[in-house]
This record gives structure tokens, sequence and C-alpha cells, in this order.
């Protein structure tokens, strides 16, 4: 072989053995000595948990003694605060899935109704909500004769 034929096979070689190189460091890097040589199998991602709004609209318990009992279970309450310093939170508008312009502030008020949604005051009185006191906006147009009070009397939708 002629010399620079030599001197090309030794470049290549050598920037062969270089890729190695960095190949390994990265390896290395990603998967630690105390680690099995080959990753893990990936996995599908685990579906997010999602609550639901309020607790079931009604529930059946059997008295010892008696019949099976119907009674209706108010929305979901907020957790108690925690104590600590007070930050204010600068959060976006509805990023808890709530509607905070209506009832108490212990009350969620979807942001968004279910698809499929026809009247949205008997979605609410039949997820337990009833007639709601507006806080600012109206977004959902649920207090249909201006009084301040959502899916109340004189409100369209509500029979």
């Amino acid at each position: 072989m002629s010399r620079p034929r030599l001197r090309m096979a030794g470049l290549v070689c050598c920037a062969v053995v270089a890729l190695l190189a960095v190949a390994a460091v990265t390896v290395r890097s990603l998967y630690p000595e105390n680690s099995p040589a080959t990753p893990p199998p990936r996995t599908a991602a685990a579906a997010p948990q999602v609550l639901p709004f309020t607790q079931p609209t009604a529930t059946t318990t059997a008295a010892p003694d008696g019949p099976p009992s119907t009674a209706r279970t108010r929305p979901l309450t907020a957790s108690p605060p925690v104590s600590g310093p007070s930050v204010p939170v600068d959060a976006p508008e509805g990023g808890d899935g709530c509607d905070h312009a209506y009832g108490e502030s212990h009350e969620c008020v979807p942001w968004q109704f279910p698809p499929g949604t026809e009247n949205r005051c008997d979605w609410l009185r039949d997820h337990g909500f009833g007639p709601l006191t507006v806080h600012g906006r109206d977004r959902h147009g649920l207090d249909t004769n201006g009084d301040g009070v959502a899916c109340g009397p004189g409100d369209a939708g509500v029979g």
C-alpha cells in the first residue's frame, strides 16, 4: 500500500475508535453500572386519574334492620388549607377544571360541561347543585334573567 492510503486507513480507524468511545460514554451515562446492561422495557404512560366534579347524587345503603334508603349527597368540598406562609399563586382561570364564578368557593362548577349536555342547569341539579350565586362574569350564560343567581327561579331552562 502506498503511504497516502495507509495514512487514510489510519485516520478512518481513529475516527471509528473515537465514535465508539463517544457511544460508550453516552450509554454509561444513560445506564449506570448498577443497572442492567439493557434498558428496561418501555411501558405506556399511566392514564391520569380524573376525579368527578361531585359525589354521586344518590347513594343506596341498607340499614341493619330496614329497607335501603336513598339520600342526596352534597357537592365535593375543597380540602382545608395547609398551614404555612401564604404566597399568592397566579393560576390560570379554570386551571383546576372548575369555574369559580358560580356558587361558593368550595363548589366546583365544571369549566367545560360534558359533551352532549343539552341543559346545563339540569346537569348541575342532577349533580347536587341548587341555584348558584354568580360572582363576576356569567361565562356559561346560566343567569338568563340577570338577577345574580344562576339556575334560579326565572332563568331559562329551569323548571
